[in-house]
């Protein structure tokens, strides 16, 4: 069953005729929250276009670490790394959300991409993206203590994903996220996490629910990132 696409994401910078050929040979798919969208390690036998929902990417170190690389969402592709290198699969996707999504045949993408060499420029553009983000990680390690990377983490979720809402009759922007992927995103333990956290949360930066972050001072969550 053909995709019927309604965020262009990657294909935006296409000619209508090449994204109208594309989309006609996706195929619509639907993960509920905890699905594993692919594994690491796996064959890269096709990439997802999200139209709607949160996915996670992660891996595991030898010693079983988990690492948070990203979490994305409408407009963004996964998995098209091990598409174009042929290499297996770098990272684990699962779905944090409901999640819509269209899926492009290793196959398809090969043949249309050799058909119309135009649709590689769009490609290459989300490939550099994406080690522009890994640059980013490396540097957060490297040059920013654990507070300023948590805070670093918060700001840049919250541009994101944040949602805005009343909280205690005060403005706020909700994140759906626990400590626990916070740690995994910025390589911290969970416990060093919270306890920063827990200090944003002394200075009426932020307030902590179940599963969520109410930030009112997000300028103020932005200055510790520097």
């Amino acid at each position: 069953m053909a995709a019927s696409p309604t965020n262009p994401g990657i294909f935006a910078d296409l000619s209508e005729e090449i994204r109208k050929r594309f989309e006609t040979l996706m195929v619509k798919k639907n993960f509920e929250p905890g699905d594993v969208i692919f594994r690491e390690g796996t064959i890269g036998d096709g990439f997802y276009l999200i139209r709607a929902g949160r996915v996670m990417l992660y891996s595991f170190s030898a010693l079983g670490e988990r690492k948070i690389f990203d979490i994305i969402s409408s407009g963004d592709v996964i998995g098209e790394m091990a598409v174009i290198d042929g290499e297996p699969r770098s990272m684990t996707a699962e779905a944090l959300t409901e999640v819509e999504a269209d899926f492009l045949s290793r196959t398809n993408f090969e043949r249309e991409i050799l058909s119309h060499r135009d649709a590689i420029l769009p490609f290459l553009k989300l490939v550099v993206r994406r080690l522009r983000r890994l640059d980013q990680h490396v540097e957060e390690i490297i040059f920013q203590g654990v507070p300023a990377r948590v805070a670093t983490a918060i700001a840049y979720l919250a541009d994101r994903f944040g949602q805005k809402v009343i909280e205690d009759g005060k403005e706020a922007i909700r994140l759906e996220i626990t400590h626990a992927e916070i740690a995994d995103l910025v390589g911290t333990s969970r416990e060093y996490t919270s306890k920063f956290i827990s200090q944003f949360q002394k200075d009426n930066l932020l307030k902590c629910g179940r599963g969520t972050i109410d930030i009112y001072d997000l300028n103020a969550v932005r200055s510790w990132a520097r």
